[in-house]
């Protein structure tokens, strides 16, 4: 009799562990397309946090001069395939972001503080918040060397992004989503990626997933970015748009690019370098 009580009890533990499982929310796209289609209908846009002062007014120099530290980099204790580096706020990057690591069915936010980077000749550190945040980030990959891992693609500022493949280096830019661009009367919208989340990689994946949320006066978006470096680097984008407002003019997978002067140009204007774009 007591044998069979004690193998009902565990038959109904197993029952409950088994039905809680299943409904157990599992992080994904549709979680992302799920927050968007919420934010857009009761008509919620993220605060924008405000950066200090002295982050504001770095200019390109100061601001190339704040180096994330390599010992921190995320899952490189682990030997990962795919590695990811963050960069500081700051000059043009006044928007921090919030990432997130996705593990399983764990969503962590990535903390920021200022041991992670080198600050150069700026004097930041001791004035930095510790709920400051990142401007964007960039995963490495052993793209051309088993031994290196280099840079493979980068989120950073607005909806832009970009990738790299073997033996190249960086050309044009993706956004996320144009809006009124050269609209006679109009300002351009640059909708912006707001949060990220980070899917982290098994030790031999060849592939990475990126998840995002974007907003904007306009649009809130979800998107899916599953990425394969390599000789042709691959980028497979899903996305879902709940637009709140009517934009004259939508670009979709827009490809932007900016030149300024080359070595086919008369004048460089002061600049050393022989072309830039």
């Amino acid at each position: 009799m007591k044998t069979h009580i004690l193998f009902g009890f565990l038959t109904a533990v197993l029952l409950v562990i088994v039905i809680s499982n299943r409904h157990e929310e599992v992080f994904s796209y549709d979680t992302v397309v799920e927050m968007a289609s919420d934010m857009a209908r009761e008509g919620y846009l993220t605060a924008v946090p405000a950066l200090p002062k002295e982050l504001r007014e770095l200019n390109y120099d100061q601001t190339r001069d704040i180096r994330w530290k390599e010992e921190f980099t995320l899952w490189r204790k682990d030997g990962l395939p795919f590695q990811a580096r963050f960069f500081h706020p700051g000059g043009l990057h006044d928007r921090p972001v919030e990432i997130f690591e996705v593990t399983g069915n764990q969503v962590e936010p990535l903390r920021y503080t200022p041991e992670f980077f080198d600050f150069g000749k700026n004097p930041l550190k001791e004035t930095m918040p510790s709920s400051l945040g990142y401007a964007g980030f960039r995963i490495h990959h052993p793209l051309n060397r088993p031994d290196v891992m280099d840079e493979a693609f980068v989120f950073l500022g607005a909806s832009y992004f970009r990738a790299v493949s073997k033996g190249l280096h960086y050309g044009i830019s993706a956004r996320g989503l144009a809006i009124n661009t050269d609209v006679k009367g109009k300002t351009e919208e640059f909708p912006v990626f707001s949060k990220f989340w980070l899917k982290k990689p098994e030790s031999f994946s060849s592939s990475m997933i990126v998840y995002a949320l974007m907003e904007s006066r306009s649009v809130v978006g979800a998107y899916e970015f599953e990425i394969w470096p390599g000789p042709e680097t691959h980028m497979i984008v899903r996305a879902t748009l709940f637009f709140t407002g009517r934009p004259e003019s939508v670009g979709f997978a827009p490809l932007t690019s900016m030149f300024w002067f080359g070595e086919n140009t008369g004048d460089t204007f002061g600049d050393f370098r022989p072309e830039v774009h």
